[in-house]
């Protein structure tokens, strides 16, 4: 028996891979949803800075609050309860 020629099939030349057009395509389609999600983010981030200082001074009304209940409803001055700043404690 003869052994039989081995033959090989050859494939077209065919590289897969994205063409330019397409990435284009892609980085448009992101840049745009990009434009419509950041400003509402900077958006939020401002309403949450809003909030945190609000919620700051509700904590320095409290503090005050209850400065004057342990002090006969007196609230301090400036520089009344601390003794190392000028005019502080007598």
């Amino acid at each position: 028996m003869q052994a039989r020629p081995h033959r090989t099939i050859q494939r077209p030349s065919v590289r897969g891979g994205f063409t330019l057009m397409e990435l284009l395509i892609v980085l448009a389609i992101i840049g745009v949803i990009a434009a419509i999600a950041v400003p509402q983010l900077l958006g939020q981030q401002k309403v949450a800075m809003r909030k945190a200082t609000m919620a700051t001074i509700n904590g320095v009304e409290s503090a005050l609050d209850i400065y004057a209940v342990d002090h006969e409803g007196d609230y301090p001055t400036q520089g009344a309860a601390c003794p190392w700043t000028p005019g502080g404690m007598r």
